[in-house]
């Protein structure tokens, strides 16, 4: 079965997880299509994996004008992890475009962002201040701002000066 979500202008905030996905967990056994565009994870946390989201099975997750900001995992995945879950192969593409992630953290590893198997397409996106790394496994990167660098077209590695979350006349 092929199953299709779309959210759109929504906070997902103060949330917790006692294994993985503080924000939300997408995916089942089969493939879907999850679409979120202007949507904020602040402050979710999850005490294995994906403090912000974990995507699992081979779920397809679309991000469009998404901010990651102090989400937490105990072990992978500040901001997100795509795949992870004991036993099972995940094979999920996770594209995301005009995304920042800060201040997320991860105990071991991909404060912003853990890639166990899948596929990871980010573009015009900040990575930076994340503790745990920015990104663990591989991801295809071009026109982003990623803390400590990485290998892409466009990519550059400066401090975007973020500042706090705050209310700048957008949705979220």
């Amino acid at each position: 079965a092929f199953d299709t979500s779309t959210l759109t202008n929504v906070t997902f905030s103060n949330n917790t997880a006692s294994e993985g996905g503080g924000g939300m967990v997408i995916g089942a056994d089969g493939h879907t299509l999850t679409t979120l565009t202007n949507v904020t994870f602040s402050n979710n946390s999850s005490t294995q994996f994906g403090g912000g989201i974990a995507n699992i099975w081979d779920s397809d997750l679309l991000l469009t004008n998404t901010t990651f900001k102090d989400n937490s995992a105990g072990t992978y995945g500040g901001g997100i992890a795509n795949g992870g879950m004991e036993n099972i192969v995940s094979n999920g593409t996770v594209s995301l475009v005009n995304t920042t992630f800060n201040n997320n953290s991860a105990g071991s590893n991909g404060g912003a962002i853990y890639n166990e198997s899948g596929n990871i397409n980010l573009r015009n996106s900040i990575l930076y201040g994340d503790t745990g790394g920015e990104i663990f496994g591989t991801a295809d990167v071009t026109y982003s701002i990623i803390q400590g660098g990485y290998p892409g077209t466009g990519s550059l590695n400066v401090n975007p000066l973020l500042g706090p979350l705050q209310n700048n006349g957008g949705f979220t």
